[in-house]
């Protein structure tokens, strides 16, 4: 690589460069100093020696400034890549500017905050009410955006319950092998979250109802007739194989419900003198019933646990209504997990609430109710009853809710 100098270095150059110098080459001074030696005019001959070899070494000093300006001339014509030195210092990252707000809210208080609304609602949508049971299934935010759509040819769909992971939807419809007076002869179906990939998981005649899926997702228990005068609880693995009945009796098994840890089932039965709430163990054992036949409420249906396992919640009637049109309304109520701390949540002698699911924090309850116009919309209230709040409008039948938090993206 050729020399580099500095400005200093080249202005030193310059100026002894420019002293006078007759002589081009080292021969020229050796030449110079052969003459040189021979005594002449009142010098000594050691005397004149001196004085060559200092006069010599200065035309040497001269001659290789002069070679080495020429040097640096020449370098500073050839172009020569740079190559900075080695930095031992961390390289900045380019940052992108973020906008700061002009204004920012003004300090919350102290009090608790808000129940949180988050996740996603399915539920069935019924257009000619309850007259022919036609059924589809819809989704909508918790904050009463989003409403869509789910299923379109399926009829009489019912009872969606979405998967623990938030990714698929079971669900009661009827089957392709029935027409549509078949209302009650319904198949389990497992759909997408968003509607799509229908699969029969439980095909078999005689009508399938209520699907909920276990904890981990593997299993699917629902309600069946299969034949006979009553209905039993029957599990089934999530891609149809390894059916397995849980409770075989002639009376009315319903609404089977999984504990959030997976080792238990609540369901209804009536096989005491009217529909109650039992618990048993996830493999059929242990049958044991939590509400007492001569107490209210009356008539249970849809029970489902709270995220912690500690609370169910339930739809019921009382007895002692002011008249039997009153009687035929429901209402949301709250248990503790062994039957006891019950608690009315609702109360409006002439609109009914029904079917009843906690939020995923367990805070808020979503259920339909009539008390808007007629027809059953969506509606919210706080855990211990406050806070009634319509989710949907119209003058379609909105039934059957269930609750799932969004899944992380």
């Amino acid at each position: 690589m050729a020399p580099r100098y500095d400005e200093g270095d080249l202005h030193s150059l310059q100026s002894i460069a420019q002293a006078p110098l007759s002589y081009t080459s080292v021969d020229e001074v050796t030449d110079y100093k052969r003459d040189r030696r021979k005594p002449t005019n009142g010098f000594s001959s050691t005397r004149g020696n001196r004085l060559v070899e200092r006069k010599l070494r200065e035309m040497k000093r001269l001659l290789i400034l002069k070679q080495l300006l020429l040097a640096l001339s020449i370098a500073a014509c050839t172009p020569t890549a740079i190559t900075p030195p080695p930095s031992s210092a961390t390289p900045v990252p380019f940052v992108t500017a973020t906008l700061i707000p002009t204004s920012f809210p003004t300090p919350m208080s102290a009090s608790p905050a808000p129940p949180v609304v988050a996740g996603d609602i399915v539920f069935q949508r019924y257009i000619d009410a309850h007259t022919t049971g036609d059924g589809r299934l819809w989704s909508i935010n918790a904050d009463g955006s989003g409403l869509v759509q789910l299923t379109r040819d399926l009829p009489g769909c019912t009872d969606p319950a979405f998967s623990p992971d938030g990714t698929s939807i079971a669900f009661a419809a009827i089957g392709p092998r029935v027409d549509f007076g078949g209302l009650f002869d319904r198949d389990i179906f497992v759909i997408n979250a968003d509607g799509s990939g229908l699969t029969d998981v439980v095909p078999e005649e005689g009508g399938q109802y209520s699907p909920t899926w276990s904890p981990n997702g593997s299993q699917i228990a629902f309600e069946s007739p299969r034949g006979h005068s009553g209905t039993d609880i029957w599990l089934v693995n999530a891609d149809g194989s390894g059916l397995v009945q849980l409770t075989s009796d002639v009376f009315m098994d319903q609404y089977p419900v999984f504990s959030p840890d997976g080792s238990s089932i609540a369901f209804v039965s009536n096989r005491s003198r009217s529909y109650e709430i039992w618990l048993m163990n996830a493999d059929g054992s242990d049958q044991t019933q939590l509400t007492a036949d001569d107490e209210e409420p009356e008539e249970i249906r849809y029970p489902a646990f709270s995220p912690d396992g500690l609370w169910i919640v339930f739809q019921a009637r009382r007895s002692d209504s002011p008249s039997a049109e009153t009687r035929r309304s429901f209402e949301i109520w709250v248990m503790n997990v062994d039957g006891s701390h019950l608690t009315q949540l609702t109360l409006d002698d002439e609109m009914s609430d029904e079917h009843p699911d906690f939020s995923p924090d367990g805070r808020r309850i979503v259920f339909s109710c009539n008390r808007f116009g007629g027809s059953f919309d969506l509606c919210m209230i706080n855990a211990d009853g406050s806070d009634l709040t319509q989710l949907t409008t119209g003058p379609e039948d909105d039934m059957s809710p269930d609750w799932r938090t969004s899944p992380i993206p």
